[in-house]
């Protein structure tokens, strides 16, 4: 009987969406079914045997006539009776020839209990099913290329898609161009600003373009990857162009550099996101103290290896990061951490004309960052920078090595939006304690 009901609830709701996507055109006061669950329509069968029967003409028994599928004379009249015994206002009815039933929709208006004419129609001896109306979705991901983001699942993205994707956030690409034009980044740059004074194509840029993918391509639109932040907004600042055609490698100087910092603090940005290195520069470091002292929030790439003092050198605040996974480490105790370690190898993302490849190194650990970052202040607006390096450090992971001191590894999102939203399930990884203690507690209330 079980089975049973379960396959008259999948045909008839078959049967009651070819009904409802008919032209227009149908009989006068002819009711479709509505697209989501409904509570109060339910949906009856009851036998009719001269669906049993066996005709030249197949299901032809039944004709259409003004979009309208009609049942026997017998069936029409039950349903009839029915929707007067009860009473019940008809929506549809269909016959379910392969299980000999005719299946018919109705609603039940607000002064009755849907729950208490359910279980009267049930000791009915003429029914011989009924349920509510539920609606079923297909199953799959609608990113085909989401399996390959193994950084998703290190961070548990999609456990914080849950709460937050970013929206409201926008987020300043400091960088080559960005291809708008790429179908996973199509309507995620809002603003697209060539400070080069190159007029070269966006198309070309290869760079810009892959730090925008792993920062916010779109969501579930069938195509592709999916973005650490989807929800979030670009505004594609081109400062820096190929260092030579076809190359992902790409060069700034000062005044380009200082023009796009200075054009994402006149916009008011939420974030900028820097995935580029160089020597001190007055010129940038005053221009990242205002955009700091403004509340933006500075994302910068580090180095992989020690060099010689960068541009973000000396200014407190910016955050820094660096490409690390499962294999790389730094120091676990937090007063020593120079930098966030995020996932930055081979990560799939978008490049030009429409198409996907792996990048690694800091630029594209440095956007992963930005795109958490993007979650956190949409979880919870007015985070100052210093409340969001705490998080981020609170997200690291920490395992112990032949070393004396324990290491941290690679940034868990989950683990960060927990601690704003602690209804958050995260799922445990290899066993690793968290970077939490009671003297962070202690000192930032986080």
């Amino acid at each position: 009987m079980k089975y049973f009901a379960q396959a008259i609830a999948v045909l008839c709701f078959i049967a009651s969406a070819a009904y409802a996507q008919q032209e227009p055109g149908s009989e006068p006061g002819a009711t479709t079914v509505p697209a989501g669950d409904s509570r109060d329509e339910i949906l009856l069968t009851f036998r009719d045997r001269s669906l049993e029967r066996t005709s030249n003409t197949g299901p032809g028994h039944y004709r259409r006539r003004s979009s309208h599928y009609d049942g026997t004379t017998w069936s029409r009249s039950i349903a009839a009776e029915l929707a007067r015994d009860y009473p019940l206002d008809k929506v549809l009815e269909w016959p379910i020839r392969s299980l000999g039933v005719h299946c018919v929709v109705y609603r039940v208006d607000a002064a009755q209990s849907a729950d208490v004419v359910i279980a009267k129609l049930r000791s009915d001896r003429r029914v011989k099913s009924v349920q509510y109306m539920n609606t079923f979705h297909s199953l799959g991901s609608e990113d085909p290329y989401k399996p390959l983001q193994t950084s998703f699942n290190e961070m548990q993205i999609d456990v914080v898609h849950r709460q937050a994707t970013g929206a409201g956030i926008r987020i300043a690409i400091i960088d080559s161009g960005v291809d708008a034009r790429h179908p996973d980044l199509a309507g995620q740059v809002t603003e697209q600003i060539d400070l080069t004074g190159s007029a070269l194509n966006f198309e070309e840029d290869i760079h810009g373009t892959a730090v925008a993918g792993i920062i916010a391509a779109r969501s579930e639109n069938g195509l592709g990857i999916e973005g650490v932040a989807p929800g979030a907004r670009l505004l594609a600042l081109r400062a820096c162009w190929p260092q030579q055609p076809g190359a992902i490698a790409a060069v700034c100087n000062s005044l380009t550099l200082a023009r796009a910092l200075d054009t994402a603090i006149l916009l008011k940005t939420g974030i900028v996101n820097l995935s580029l290195t160089g020597p001190p520069d007055p010129l940038i470091g005053g221009l990242l103290r205002v955009a700091l002292r403004d509340g933006i929030i500075v994302v910068a790439a580090e180095p992989e290896a020690a060099s010689s003092p960068g541009f973000i050198d000396g200014i407190d605040g910016v955050i820094r990061v660096r490409a690390g996974g499962r294999q790389d480490a730094v120091r676990a105790d937090w007063r020593e951490v120079a930098a966030i370690m995020a996932p930055g190898s081979d990560l799939l993302t978008t490049f030009p004309r429409g198409s996907y490849n792996f990048a690694s190194g800091s630029s594209f650990a440095a956007a992963n960052v930005s795109g958490i970052i993007a979650l956190l202040l949409e979880l919870q607006p007015g985070l100052t920078a210093q409340q969001v390096e705490e998080l981020l450090l609170f997200g690291m992971g920490e395992t112990t090595t032949d070393q004396s001191a324990p290491v941290a590894t690679s940034i868990n999102a989950c683990i960060i939006a927990a601690r704003i939203r602690p209804d958050l399930i995260c799922v445990e990884s290899d066993g690793s304690e968290l970077l939490v203690n009671k003297s962070r507690e202690d000192k930032f209330g986080i």
